[in-house]
């Protein structure tokens, strides 16, 4: 079971360290000579910050309903339960 479908840790954070790098490379260079290096780091840091996940697991739901799931070509009514999770962060 996948909680959150998509790519792993580190695939996001090598996505993110890419755009970062294209993003400074792509500057302009004066501008880069006279921005404020406290503020553009923090610029930098605020935008390719990923959010800490945090899971509340105390705060889990399930729930049911009845769908049609599809198998080689039909489709039957089948009971899908869900597990709901609450997390705040980047999933």
């Amino acid at each position: 079971m996948r909680i959150f479908a998509g790519d792993d840790l580190s695939t996001v954070l090598e996505r993110q360290r890419a755009k970062l790098r294209n993003e400074i490379r792509s500057e302009d260079k004066n501008k880069l000579l006279n921005v404020n290096e406290a503020d553009y780091i923090d610029y930098l840091t605020e935008k390719y910050l990923i959010d800490e996940l945090q899971v509340y697991a105390d705060r889990k739901t399930v729930s049911a309903a009845e769908e049609l799931v599809g198998y080689q070509g039909k489709s039957y009514p089948k009971q899908v339960i869900s597990y709901h999770l609450p997390f705040s962060g980047d999933s």
